[in-house]
């Protein structure tokens, strides 16, 4: 049996279906208007954050440079600056690797800051660029970290700094005021090239030469072996800063050091459950000498 459907029916059937149509266009429409709107807000909003961070940056420049005018070449104490507040300076030692980008990339996905001593590796100028664009920081940790060269004597430690400095120059980054000794300012394996004196003589050239130097009182423990396992390196970050106020903390990020890059979300985690505040290292922060 034919069932026959009157036109008027139809007409209102077909403008109720274009009208549907033209509906979910529009809210398409508006949808993609929203979503567009947005990226462009959380993109404002990154740089933004980023912008403050830079200003921060340069203010913690100038009150370096302004302390090296007043004290000449006094030397910085222990705690110069005390800080009111629980925070935490992440510091990688020895890169940049490919596991410097992995680093990076947790880092702004945490919002969180950190301070990387470099040396010199030819192929990775866009990562130290990266470093400094996200509003990290870098740090002199000497060109060659070669201990049998850079430890003979003060003028060839001097050398393998200046290098260092030349070749971030080079790619556009200005020259650091923080250093990193080799193996701490405490090592004793430097004595074996230059004598029983040699860190106290390096102390007080770099001092008069306006670096500050930074060791560190938190060690994660990576580099005890080619590769620490993931869960002893976040015991022994919570384990060692237990009740401390101000911790400043020893990773890697040179290449065979991946499972730093897999514990450091966990350790950002528990730091920031505990009230702690992510910030890099300057003139403002507190610190941390061995010698």
């Amino acid at each position: 049996m034919i069932i026959l459907i009157p036109i008027t029916v139809l007409i209102i059937l077909s403008l109720i279906l274009y009208s549907s149509k033209v509906e979910i266009k529009t809210l398409k429409a508006s949808l993609s208007y929203e979503i567009n709107t947005n990226k462009q807000l959380e993109a404002t909003t990154k740089a933004l954050k980023l912008s403050i961070i830079k200003s921060e940056t340069k203010i913690n420049d100038l009150n370096k440079t302004i302390y090296i005018l007043v004290e000449g070449t006094k030397p910085i104490a222990n705690n110069l600056i005390k800080s009111v507040e629980k925070e935490v300076y992440l510091t990688f030692d020895d890169g940049p690797s490919e596991n410097t980008s992995k680093v990076l990339k947790i880092l702004e996905d945490n919002e969180v800051n950190a301070t990387f001593f470099v040396n010199g590796h030819h192929g990775y100028e866009d990562i130290y660029k990266q470093i400094i664009n996200q509003g990290n920081v870098i740090g002199n940790h000497t060109y060659s970290h070669d201990y049998k060269t850079e430890y003979s004597s003060v003028s060839a430690y001097n050398q393998d700094v200046d290098k260092l400095n030349s070749f971030l120059e080079g790619i556009g980054i200005p020259k650091p005021t923080l250093m990193r000794f080799p193996g701490g300012s405490n090592n004793t394996i430097s004595t074996s090239y230059g004598g029983k004196d040699i860190m106290n003589k390096l102390i007080k050239e770099e001092i008069r030469k306006g670096y500050q130097y930074i060791d560190w009182n938190v060690y994660s423990g990576d580099s005890e072996k080619t590769i620490k396992s993931k869960e002893v390196i976040i015991d022994n970050v919570m384990r060692g800063s237990k009740g401390m106020k101000s911790i400043v903390i020893l990773f890697h990020d040179s290449k065979p050091k991946t499972t730093t890059v897999e514990a450091l979300s966990i350790i950002i985690k528990n730091f920031k459950e505990q009230g702690y505040v992510f910030k890099t290292l300057s003139i403002n922060s507190p610190v941390i000498h061995f010698k």
